[in-house]
């Protein structure tokens, strides 16, 4: 029972294992833990540093020979808070080193990878995400409708988003709907389009060959595409949208 919660709470089974018998007497030495725990004296030496670097386990000297000893269970408990330290550290590298593992990662030649997470914060973070990785000369096409914007986002959840852009210097080639007039951004191209006439209920951003929509109807979602031949073929329909649009601005 003892040993199987120590495993719940991240202990190793050999860790959990000498640390129960350590607990169990007031001290030991390398050979008699080996003999108590059927554990490999070569393995025991590794496991008792690790208890001792997380201060459940205490080296002690006794007539000249070296002896170790469990710590009071009471540290378990900080052993716990720096776990979850631990933790919170490797969350907020995890985002900037997904991308990187995805770069790495081997494909099967050019089968489409395809993503989908559910949630207003999978768009947050989605969107924080491309701001990050885009660079000021990327080509950018989007299209989006800012009253679904404005519906399901607060400002406070914006204004992080347009202050990387800003500072980043992102332009992109917009189409977007908007009921209450013009909305003025620093984006390059941006043309307007009557919502009703033609409805936009996801918002759609490709650059390179990566494609992200959000989906912002009756639900919200974001979906990661990455292919090449998809992402060439909606940017030329994108080209092709500017360019009437720009026809009928004249």
């Amino acid at each position: 029972m003892f040993e199987k919660f120590l495993i719940e709470m991240g202990l190793s089974e050999k860790e959990a294992s000498i640390y129960m018998a350590l607990l169990q007497s007031d001290f030991m030495g390398v050979a008699d833990i080996s003999k108590e725990t059927k554990i490999n004296r070569t393995t025991v030496y590794p496991v008792l540093e690790y208890l001792m670097s997380k201060g459940l386990v205490q080296e002690i000297e006794i007539k000249g020979k070296t002896k170790f000893k469990a710590e009071s269970p009471e540290r378990l408990e900080s052993y716990i808070y720096q776990q979850k330290d631990q933790l919170r550290e490797i969350e907020g590298k995890l985002q900037d080193m997904i991308p990187q593992f995805k770069s790495v990662m081997h494909r099967n030649g050019d089968r489409p990878i395809v993503e989908l997470y559910e949630g207003k914060e999978s768009i947050l973070k989605a969107v924080r995400g491309i701001t990050k990785n885009q660079n000021s000369e990327d080509e950018i096409y989007n299209i989006y409708s800012r009253d679904l914007v404005e519906k399901h986002f607060d400002p406070k959840d914006l204004k992080p988003l347009k202050k990387d852009r800003v500072q980043k210097n992102i332009t992109s080639n917009v189409i977007y709907a908007y009921s209450k007039g013009i909305y003025k951004s620093q984006a390059g191209n941006r043309f307007k389009v009557n919502g009703k006439d033609y409805p936009i209920d996801a918002e759609i951003n490709v650059r390179g060959d990566i494609i992200n929509i959000f989906t912002m109807g009756e639900s919200l979602n974001s979906i990661f595409i990455k292919n090449k031949d998809a992402a060439t073929t909606l940017r030329t329909l994108f080209k092709l949208a500017f360019n009437s649009l720009k026809k009928d601005d004249k």
